[in-house]
């Protein structure tokens, strides 16, 4: 019963204050005007995660979307870590993952690529304060 509750709040107003953050369609259009193919893998669910990405208007930037669930391991395990690139793991120099923590950092290690963390203490190859900055880092790789 308690968790029927909690999860019908959820799906009621898990949009509500829900806003981009700061920089992150700047970097996303980096991406899309340089020739860079976003992808996201995330621990999301994906009936969460395709509202969000929808009510933010970031739907039509990802290529592919690996969601929590839909894999025999979630991210960072090295199945959702394939199923991002269909198995077919481009050359470690044309990956590099942006995120908000530890698990970003070891999707990255799966890859040998490198990483830029955003706004988390975990060691990153670049660790940043504002996500905008992720795009200086891109242009110097």
């Amino acid at each position: 019963m308690a968790k029927t509750i909690f999860y019908d709040y959820i799906d009621r107003h898990h949009l509500d204050g829900l806003k981009p953050i700061d920089g992150a369609k700047e970097v996303l259009d980096f991406c899309l005007q340089n020739n860079i193919t976003p992808l996201l893998i995330t621990n999301k669910t994906e009936k969460y995660l395709k509202k969000e990405l929808k009510f933010l208007g970031f739907q039509k930037y990802f290529k592919k979307i690996v969601c929590a669930g839909r894999y025999e391991q979630d991210k960072p395990g090295i199945k959702a870590c394939l199923a991002l690139f269909d198995g077919l793991i481009p050359p470690s120099d044309e990956i590099v993952v942006i995120g908000d923590g530890a698990s970003d950092i070891k999707v990255a290690k799966v890859y040998g690529a490198k990483s830029i963390i955003y706004q988390n203490k975990a060691k990153g190859d670049y660790n940043i304060d504002t996500l905008s900055e992720a795009i200086k880092i891109m242009k110097g790789l």
